[in-house]
């Protein structure tokens, strides 16, 4: 279970995000959804830059998630990182669902990226993100 929440789901994660970036460039992407033209209208820059942002995230838990299952020391950077992105992933769809009238599919792949990683490489800090993402969820809905 640890192998594939250390090293399968984060290598998947990061080609996910590879694939949006190669895509966006060629003028295409894996949403289409208004959810997505509404939230690239409110950014005050491109959304590409956010697309690779997310893709130096994405290496970083792929670095750290093969340096946790080799070294047990990383574990925690790893978890920290991981816990940083889901939260901020929670804050867009948050934003989205309230906000506009359809989800992105994208970032709800990204989501589900995020949380599966948790839930496969220590059940135990999964419980510890949820309390977390449900008083983000409430912030954002009052």
């Amino acid at each position: 279970m640890q192998k594939i929440g250390f090293l399968v789901l984060p290598i998947l994660f990061f080609i996910y995000n590879a694939g949006e970036i190669y895509l966006k460039v060629n003028h295409s992407s894996f949403c289409e959804s208004t959810g997505c033209k509404l939230a690239d209208g409110l950014l005050k820059y491109d959304s590409i830059y956010l697309n690779w942002a997310g893709l130096a995230g994405a290496f970083l838990i792929v670095v750290l998630g093969w340096m946790s299952y080799k070294n047990s020391s990383f574990k925690k950077f790893f978890f920290l990182v991981v816990f940083i992105a889901l939260l901020f992933e929670t804050i867009m769809l948050g934003y989205q669902y309230f906000a506009s009238p359809s989800m992105c599919k994208f970032c709800m792949g990204i989501y589900a990226f995020l949380v599966s990683i948790l839930l496969f490489s220590a059940r135990s800090y999964f419980l510890v993100a949820l309390p977390a993402v449900l008083a983000l969820l409430v912030a954002l809905s009052s």
